[in-house]
């Protein structure tokens, strides 16, 4: 199914965040740099996401999507296998993004 042009728009957003918080650390990002990252005006990136934490509850929901969409239930598995195959899919899906989700945990503790 295509993309829709809002999705798309806020799939880059969610990517130049994360870039973003790699390269300069999470706890000094703004709505600004996103939008400069990925390339947007400043209006519409507060139009789709008003906050960095409603990005990284888009970036969850993007997650879990991609998630559900590769998990394919077998009768035969047990829950322990099922959780287990989720969980590992969920990594996956966050991989590229370790040294983003890194610099938001390390913003979140201080």
């Amino acid at each position: 199914m295509p993309k829709s042009k809002t999705e798309k728009s806020l799939n880059s957003v969610i990517d130049a965040a994360m870039k973003a918080a790699e390269t300069q650390g999470w706890a000094t990002v703004t709505l600004y740099d996103v939008a400069k990252l990925a390339s947007i005006p400043l209006d519409e990136l507060y139009e789709a996401v008003g906050s960095k934490q409603q990005i990284l509850n888009a970036f969850a929901r993007r997650v879990d999507k991609a998630m559900l969409s590769d998990f394919e239930r077998d009768s035969a598995d047990s829950v322990r296998d099922r959780l287990f195959e989720m969980i590992l899919a969920r990594f996956d899906e966050m991989l590229p993004y370790r040294e983003g989700l890194k610099s938001i945990a390390n913003a979140s503790m201080t």
